[in-house]
């Protein structure tokens, strides 16, 4: 257990201070290889963050860190993000941290990518609470992202495609089209999702969906293909308001 700890990873990355820290950590760096790990971890920052503890361990590869791993058990999104900024990580990701602004908890996640042509990754696990902010202006992949607020979902992805149950509670959906954001609120919603990636196949389809805010309400399923603006809508649904 320490009190004190000051380090700093970079000439001009902010300093990691901690007034506080119980449970294991690991640093190592040889070979181009960047491992940091954490078991039973609990830390807070001169600046009031706290990482709420957990077994994790996070494998960096490569002078960009073109390859890498992460497994945890349990990890406080807006915690995990203070930490990375603290960390010699690319340019790209310092942008992305920021400009997202995640928040929310991962449970079971188990998270591998390969940086090329295609940028290859998969990932596995669960999301409570979760808040993304859409960024639009940001580099492939994240640029493709949604913004949410207010979602717990189960996932399995990787850069082809993937599937999850999403379940929103006084949350949102902001979806980006050219130069506009079309933002929907959603007081309670939830839906299957399965979908595929790719020039000439990406596809989105909805199952057993249902959504509630102060417009409508009712059940619905179908099938999304991008296209001229918002792309194409094949939608079914069974409306008890609007």
């Amino acid at each position: 257990q320490l009190q004190t700890l000051h380090a700093q990873l970079g000439q001009r990355l902010p300093t990691l201070a901690l007034k506080h820290l119980q449970g294991r950590v690991g640093l190592r760096r040889a070979d181009g290889v960047l491992e940091v790990q954490g078991q039973r971890l609990v830390f807070e920052t001169q600046e009031g963050e706290r990482w709420p503890g957990g077994n994790w361990r996070l494998r960096l590869v490569g002078e960009n860190f073109q390859q890498g791993s992460l497994t945890a058990e349990a990890l406080d999104l807006e915690a995990l993000a203070q930490v990375l900024r603290r960390l010699p990580l690319p340019a790209p990701w310092h942008t992305v941290l920021a400009g997202g602004e995640p928040k929310g908890e991962l449970l079971g996640l188990t998270l591998e990518w390969q940086d090329g042509a295609p940028w290859r990754y998969a990932a596995k696990g669960r999301v409570r609470g979760l808040h993304w902010r859409q960024l639009a202006q940001a580099p492939a992949p994240w640029s493709r992202l949604p913004g949410v607020q207010g979602v717990s979902a189960d996932f399995d992805m990787n850069q082809e495609g993937g599937k999850a149950k999403v379940n929103w509670q006084q949350g949102s959906l902001t979806l980006h089209a050219g130069l506009k954001h079309l933002e929907i609120a959603l007081d309670q919603a939830s839906a299957q999702l399965q979908w595929q990636t790719g020039p000439s196949n990406a596809q989105l389809t909805l199952s057993q969906g249902r959504i509630a805010n102060a417009d409508l309400a009712g059940d619905f399923s179908g099938q999304w293909r991008p296209g001229e603006g918002l792309g194409w809508l094949d939608l079914t649904a069974n409306l008890e308001r609007a």
